[in-house]
């Protein structure tokens, strides 16, 4: 029995969407929005002074920083 190469690209292609979509339903933070979160924690010195050692800019945790304390975030 040969099967139809469209079929079995559309079903490769159904697949990977469910692998793919199945990372969107959770509701863990991966460990770069649990990292922003936790620079987010700090004070704008501590920002500052370990974002200096850091990669990342430091004026998106500032950024992070006072929207989380206008929208009540908790940071």
């Amino acid at each position: 029995m040969k099967i139809n190469n469209k079929y079995l690209h559309i079903a490769i292609i159904v697949i990977g969407i469910i692998f793919i979509s199945l990372g969107a339903f959770h509701t863990n933070l991966w460990f770069d929005e649990s990292y922003s979160v936790g620079m987010a924690n700090h004070s704008f010195e501590e920002i500052w002074t370990i974002g200096s050692h850091d990669v990342h800019p430091v004026l998106y945790y500032w950024i992070l920083r006072i929207a989380g304390t206008l929208t009540g975030g908790g940071f």
